[in-house]
Formats: C-alpha cells, structure tokens, sequence
C-alpha cells in the first residue's frame, strides 16, 4: 500500500480494493470457508474445541458467540459472520464456522463476496437421535414436540443442499473430529 488506508475504495465482488489517489489495486484473500452446519443435535457445537485442536492452521469458531444485541436480526447475524470469516481469510488462513448456516441464509448477503467458495459440512444423526438428544438438553431450551420437528425438517433441507454430510449418530466425538477434519484438510487449498 503506498498511499494511507483512508484513501482505498472497498473491496468489490472481484476481491480487489483500488485506492483512489494513484489507483494502486491490491487483492484481497478470499479464502475457502468451512461452514459446520446442521440442525440442533447434530454436534455442532459439540465439536468446535475438537476441531480447534486438529485444525491449528484454520481459525474454528462458533458462530454463536457473534450473537448479541441483534438476534432478532438473523441478516445482520449471518453478515457479521461472513465478515468474521473474511478478517481470518485476509489472514491468509481458513474460517471453520458452526452454527445454523445454510446456503439460502448466505449466499444473498452483501458481504459473501468478501469469502471465497463456501463448503458445507452437514452434521447429521437420525431423527430419533435428534430427539434424544434435545429432550435431554436442560429444560430452560425448550425443546417441545413442535421445534424437534422444526429441527428433523431443517436437517432434511441441510441434506438437499450440503456439499458433505457426516452421520454423527452412536459416533465419539473424536471419531466424528477425525473425519470433519480430514474433509476440511482436503479441501483446504490456497
């Protein structure tokens, strides 16, 4: 950067930012995301220090812990994630995001094309899995009839769509680690 940071435009869908004084362009690192979805029960959650531990090359993260103020802004929500992924990325390192990402929820925002291609990796289990596990989360969540229900039929939009589905059902987390982080180790080019 030859000139100060206040005289660079933003970066445009082609990942160059271009300053307006002497039109120097730089390129900005749009690296791969990793996008740990699944309906709640998966194990999302579940395995985000599992894979911190075999993944110390990539940044893995919680999309939970970006929730705030704002949670009935689920947009907002999401674009704060994909910003979130882009900082790692410019870092010239990968983002490993879990939590309720999907493509539909995405792909519309104006902050995807600050990322590059996005992989999703769905964790699933069996319906009656899922609701084994929610029923016997701590009652404070809530978990009724009604919302595992919402739960098993976002797990089967998460299986349209999703590029890799990893079963997680009567699986250790380490087994299921392992395979998550082989998949991501694979797919983690430039």
């Amino acid at each position: 950067m030859t000139c100060d940071e206040l005289t660079w435009v933003p970066i445009g869908i082609d990942g160059r930012s271009t300053c307006v004084r002497c039109g120097e362009i730089e390129l900005w690192s749009r690296r791969t995301v990793f996008a740990l979805c699944g309906a709640s029960g998966a194990g999302k959650s579940t395995l985000v220090a599992p894979l911190q531990s075999r993944l110390p090359q990539h940044v893995v993260y919680d999309s939970d812990l970006l929730l705030g103020r704002w949670t009935d802004d689920w947009d907002a929500h999401f674009e704060l994630v994909l910003r979130t992924a882009a900082m790692i990325g410019s870092n010239d390192r990968h983002a490993v995001v879990a939590g309720s990402v999907f493509p539909e929820r995405l792909d519309p925002l104006p902050s995807r094309d600050l990322v590059g291609d996005i992989v999703y990796v769905h964790l699933d289990c069996t319906d009656v899995e899922r609701r084994r596990r929610l029923t016997e989360r701590p009652s404070w969540r809530q978990w009724d009839e009604a919302r595992i229900a919402e739960a098993n039929a976002f797990a089967e939009r998460c299986r349209a769509v999703c590029d890799v589905t990893v079963d997680t059902t009567g699986r250790t987390v380490d087994d299921v680690a392992d395979e998550v982080a082989s998949v991501i180790r694979e797919r983690s080019t430039g």
